[in-house]
């Protein structure tokens, strides 16, 4: 009798440990279920499935920008600038083009008019190298600008009196400069420049006497190599 319990005991056990194995190899979360469903042929099938799909999107994206093209802006290459103070009685305006990306070339003209002092009429030219490719930022200006018959009165205090002289001579000045333009994409546009050049043989012919005071007639005379520039413009 005790050999047989002990056997059906035995027997007992083997099948529960056969069942046990069994459902434990029929359970759907098993490590071999997830290495059965993470075959290679499996994970190739959804990366091809994938690429098809980036595939078609793509296309489609590119046939869309292809039916409604962005247009594309033109830079501007020219532009007219006008300097009038006519408080001053003064008026100056400037065209320059750009020829390739960066090389400017300007045409300027200056006229003083009635109602100053200061009676006179200039013609330049300009060479601008801009440091970006566009009219826009800044740049470095080397000019030349002549002059017309110069009237400039002034009043000089000397030895407790001041006296009144006036100005006259005809310029020819070469100098370099720097400036900046400030353009917007409607084509308005704001240039500033400063610069000062190398007068050419000047003829100064001060009336009635030249100054006593030499510093200031010194400083007048230099003040005629000065280049400036506050302008609004157009571009196009």
């Amino acid at each position: 009798m005790q050999y047989s319990k002990k056997r059906i005991a035995k027997k007992s056990n083997k099948d529960t440990l056969i069942k046990f194995t069994s459902n434990k190899m029929e359970h759907p979360y098993t490590d071999n279920y997830f290495r059965a469903s993470s075959s290679p042929k499996q994970i190739s099938f959804f990366l091809f499935a994938g690429l098809i799909v980036l595939s078609l999107s793509s296309s489609k994206l590119y046939a869309q920008n292809m039916e409604n093209p962005v247009p594309e802006t033109k830079p501007f290459r020219s532009s007219i600038s006008l300097s009038s103070i006519l408080l001053l009685g003064s008026l100056q305006v400037n065209y320059e083009h750009l020829v390739g990306k960066r090389h400017g070339l300007m045409a300027e003209g200056y006229y003083a008019f009635a109602g100053t002092s200061a009676k006179s009429w200039t013609v330049g030219a300009s060479y601008r190298y801009h440091l970006k490719p566009s009219l826009d930022g800044l740049f470095f200006n080397a000019f030349y600008r002549h002059g017309g018959q110069f009237s400039n009165t002034f009043k000089i205090k000397e030895s407790n009196t001041t006296n009144t002289y006036n100005l006259k001579t005809q310029l020819n000045v070469v100098g370099l400069g720097l400036g900046n333009r400030w353009q917007w994409n409607n084509g308005l546009a704001v240039v500033a420049r400063g610069g000062y050049g190398y007068q050419i043989e000047p003829n100064y012919k001060w009336s009635p006497t030249l100054p006593i005071d030499t510093k200031t007639r010194s400083s007048r005379e230099a003040q005629l190599g000065l280049d400036l520039e506050l302008s609004l413009g157009y571009s196009f």
